[in-house]
């Protein structure tokens, strides 16, 4: 993996909610005991990564230099 190249920042509209790090770049720490998924939670989380495999799979396949 390398790193790959990050354009200048663009102005934010100030209708715009800014995310809770906007001034200081740091997330809020987590939860402090982790959190226990249903049967039903983990099988969508499944469906949902495995669209997401699809996709990149599939935009993997497609792709080429100069598309966006």
């Amino acid at each position: 993996m390398k790193p790959g190249f990050i354009s200048e920042g663009h102005p934010i509209p100030e209708h715009v909610k800014r995310p809770s790090y906007f001034d200081t770049s740091l997330p809020h720490l987590g939860p402090n005991e982790p959190e226990i998924k249903t049967v039903a939670q983990i099988e969508r989380m499944r469906e949902s990564c495995g669209l997401a495999r699809f996709i990149l799979d599939s935009v993997g396949k497609n792709i080429k230099v100069i598309l966006t």
